[in-house]
């Protein structure tokens, strides 16, 4: 005997699930919990880092560290003032350490040429040039001076621009150049 199922037209046979569907379907659903996900997970990052801030904010204006943040910045101001002196002062002694330094050599050698009769009122040594204001009792003196001055081997264009009668003394400027001369006398 067969057995009757009124229902059997009622009840439908499960479908088979495309293999497409369920992949899209899962890459929707990943894709729409990310978009969920994120956002949230970023804004509450945020509310994290504004109290950070706000924290660090509150440590910053504290009275005492207001202060001290003055204090920094007036050793801020003072540190580049020091290091722009410092630098004028590097130039300045590399300035100095190129020119070249009158030595007692120089004042020996202009003192082996000076009669005993001549006082010297001013000598002014620049880079290249002598200049001697002295007085003397006679002429004789002060010719024999640019003599001595013209023929030393240390010495050159010795000239004497003017000579001036005062109270029985000759006051005199004499002008000269030292002559490059190295250690052995070789110019």
């Amino acid at each position: 005997m067969r057995d009757f199922n009124f229902f059997e037209p009622y009840i439908k046979e499960p479908e088979k699930t495309n293999s497409k569907r369920l992949v899209t379907l899962s890459v929707l659903t990943i894709v729409g919990f990310m978009m969920i996900f994120y956002p949230v997970k970023n804004f509450y990052e945020v509310k994290t880092l504004q109290k950070e801030i706000a924290a660090l904010n509150e440590v910053l204006e504290a009275p005492e560290n207001i202060h001290k943040l003055q204090h920094i910045e007036v050793l801020g101001i003072e540190l580049a003032e020091l290091k722009e002196k410092q630098q004028l002062f590097n130039d300045l002694q590399t300035s100095m350490e190129e020119q070249e330094i009158i030595s007692d050599l120089l004042i020996q050698w202009i003192l082996q040429e000076i009669p005993h009769d001549i006082y010297f009122d001013s000598i002014n040594v620049t880079e290249d040039e002598i200049q001697i204001q002295s007085k003397a009792p006679h002429k004789f003196v002060i010719a024999q001076m640019e003599h001595n001055l013209r023929h030393s081997i240390h010495f050159d264009e010795v000239f004497i621009p003017s000579i001036t009668e005062n109270n029985g003394y000759y006051s005199f400027s004499i002008t000269f150049k030292a002559k490059d001369v190295t250690a052995d006398g070789v110019e």
